[in-house]
């Protein structure tokens, strides 16, 4: 049997044994290590890549993370993780958006490339092999046959179904023949790997170091001459600078100095409308910094005022952010802690990695390309990171220690997260009854119901760490 083919069905039928009427918990992490070591056997040569070593410790991370703190956020980032290790597992040498971008492109496109392909005289590569038109069909078509006639039989033959129903126990139904395709048709992608080559290609080929262009091809707009364009992009920056110190100037003003509002302006408005303009301003400040340092203007003589400049210009939007982090806090301590206000430092963070990349990008002399790479390695470390901590169990911790500091704290809104703080909540309805009212106490006795209910009747392939301690807690509870 072909050696793909072999890997694919040994995934398969993890897929359907680990996760078949499962939820989130250790399959994750056994799966993900067999698709692993499948991938490393297939390509030894794969364990001398730095970026899928790197992949493979955070996908790893990951499915460890979801065993541990079962959530949402982990499984999002172990997802991730797994479509990038397939992307670099063809093209070792990619960047991570790229092979993002080609995994995604492998899942939808593949088996339908494979199955146009069997029709037609093209053996297209695939993860570094060729598979024949023959053996395509070979391994496509006769289990869906297979299984195709087991349901038949089992209409036809009443002995027969007794017999399977024995065997399989409820595997072999509808539910589990769609499950089990829809693997399939995923592993497809996952084992081979197909790639957008006009894009690998221009990704393989392009150096992070700027060089400088001599064209003779003539334009159809003509562009600024070189110190046109330099004259413009100094006092551009100038100004901006200019606006900008203002801007900090009157948070500075308000947030040290005076230490209270404007008149007429409240926290959420305070903060609401500095991330929104941050958003847009630092967006559009590396967008203008990637277009004055695009191309020979960084290898322009005299060039020093302008990138002195656009250093100031990164350095106070840098203030900017971290004005708007002042403005969360105080935010947070007067209306609580929620995801929202999580993610609004997440993104102060991810913002400030921007700036910082385009500031190595300007003394570098880099390409745009470069900043492309690093900044979503970057913001993959970040993702990765925040997989480490349980947000919605701290976010009810927090809020919940700190319940006569706040204006007012939304019970339904901790009610409404993941099952990680139930206990929390119990706890709160059994020592501290009387801040809750009797639709509040309802909820969280509905919510401690539902994750019992869904406790008892999970086996071993879904358990995790964070509903044994929730059961755990509960029990000591009562």
């Amino acid at each position: 049997m072909n050696k793909n083919n072999l890997f694919l069905f040994i995934a398969l039928l993890a897929y359907s044994f680990l996760f078949f009427q499962q939820t989130a918990g250790i399959n994750f992490l056994l799966f993900t290590i067999v698709l692993l070591i499948l991938l490393v056997v297939r390509q030894p040569l794969l364990l001398l890549s730095k970026s899928w070593m790197a992949v493979g410790v955070g996908a790893l991370l990951t499915s460890g993370m979801v065993v541990w703190q079962h959530t949402t956020l982990a499984i999002v980032a172990h997802s991730i993780s797994m479509i990038v290790v397939a992307g670099l597992s063809l093209n070792p040498g990619s960047s991570f958006l790229i092979a993002f971008l080609n995994s995604i492109y492998s899942f939808f496109a593949a088996i339908i490339l494979k199955i146009a392909h069997s029709f037609s005289e093209e053996r297209p590569k695939t993860a570094g092999v060729r598979m024949s038109s023959a053996l395509t069909l070979k391994v496509v078509v006769p289990p869906l046959l297979t299984v195709l006639f087991v349901f038949i039989y089992r209409i036809a033959n009443p002995a027969f179904k007794s017999i399977t129903d024995q065997l399989f126990t409820g595997w072999i139904s509808g539910e589990w023949f769609t499950f089990t395709l829809m693997g399939f048709l995923l592993l497809f992608g996952f084992i081979y790997q197909i790639s957008i080559e006009s894009l690998t290609e221009h990704d393989l080929l392009s150096p992070d170091q700027l060089r400088r262009k001599r064209s003779g091809i003539r334009r159809i707009f003509k562009l600024p001459a070189l110190r046109t364009e330099y004259q413009l992009g100094w006092l551009s920056f100038a100004l901006l600078n200019a606006l900008l110190l203002f801007v900090n100037g009157i948070d500075f003003y308000y947030l040290l100095i005076s230490k209270s509002l404007p008149e007429g302006v409240d926290y959420a408005q305070y903060v609401h409308q500095g991330v929104y303009a941050l958003i847009f301003s630092i967006v559009l400040a590396i967008v203008v910094i990637l277009y004055y340092f695009r191309g020979n203007l960084n290898f322009y003589k005299n060039n020093s005022l302008l990138k002195w400049l656009a250093y100031a210009w990164i350095v106070q939007n840098i203030v900017l952010v971290g004005n708007t982090a002042i403005k969360t806090s105080l935010y947070i301590a007067e209306y609580s802690l929620t995801h929202k206000r999580i993610g609004v430092y997440v993104y102060l963070l991810l913002t400030v990695i921007g700036l910082v990349t385009t500031f190595i990008k300007i003394y570098g002399v880099k390409n745009n390309w470069f900043l492309f790479r690093k900044t979503t390695w970057a913001f993959y470390t970040v993702l990765i990171l925040a997989t480490l901590i349980n947000w919605s169990r701290l976010i009810t911790q927090y809020n919940l220690s700190h319940l006569n500091s706040f204006k007012e704290i939304d019970i339904a809104y901790l009610v409404g997260l993941p099952q990680t703080n139930t206990a929390l909540l119990v706890n709160l309805l059994e020592k501290d009854p009387q801040r809750l009212t009797e639709a509040q106490k309802a909820a969280i006795l509905q919510k401690k119901n539902e994750f019992l209910e869904q406790y008892t009747r999970q086996q071993w392939q879904s358990w995790n760490y964070d509903d044994s301690r929730i059961a755990k807690d509960l029990l000591n509870l009562k």
